[in-house]
């Protein structure tokens, strides 16, 4: 028969030790089931295979529904890629931290710029003023080209990692 002291001792024991699933110290956090990691160049993608889209349609008041979620997942992209790190080749291209500094400011701000082009757009694509959607969606992609310049990309879709391939 067990003493109490022995059956607390066992308890306390248990508690302890880690679950055997658990992550070890310092190991990155477990990714949830299902959930994709994505870069900047990822979100890039998504907002250009939405634009290219739209770029043939954004002028047709019967595929509003259907331009509304293109926008939208320009909009998704924007968002994600505003958050993310600027990939470690563009940053070792900028130099010392000053200039990194720099970089990183350049690309928020660009990404800033972007996100309310795309509010505008959507609002646009709503009120069905077609006229204003088709130049905003010019604005979007000047924008696009701006920020890719600043980057030191340029706009050549050839050399551009953010571009579709």
């Amino acid at each position: 028969m067990f003493s109490i002291a022995t059956a607390v001792l066992a308890a306390v024991t248990t508690l302890a030790q880690p679950a055997p699933n658990a992550p070890k110290e310092g190991a990155p956090a477990p990714r949830q089931q299902g959930e994709r990691r994505i870069s900047v160049e990822g979100t890039m993608k998504i907002m250009d295979r939405a634009m290219e889209a739209l770029n043939g349609q954004i002028t047709d008041a019967s595929k509003r529904d259907e331009n509304l979620a293109h926008v939208n997942e320009m909009q998704r992209g924007c968002v994600i890629g505003k958050g993310l790190p600027l990939p470690k080749e563009l940053l070792e291209k900028a130099g010392d931290d000053a200039a990194q500094a720099k970089l990183k400011q350049a690309y928020r701000s660009h990404m800033l710029t972007l996100l309310k082009k795309l509010i505008s757009l959507e609002e646009a694509i709503a009120e069905s003023n077609l006229d204003d959607a088709k130049r905003l969606l010019n604005e979007v992609g000047q924008e696009r080209d701006r920020g890719h310049a600043a980057m030191g990309m340029g706009d050549d879709s050839a050399v551009s990692p953010f571009y579709p391939k």
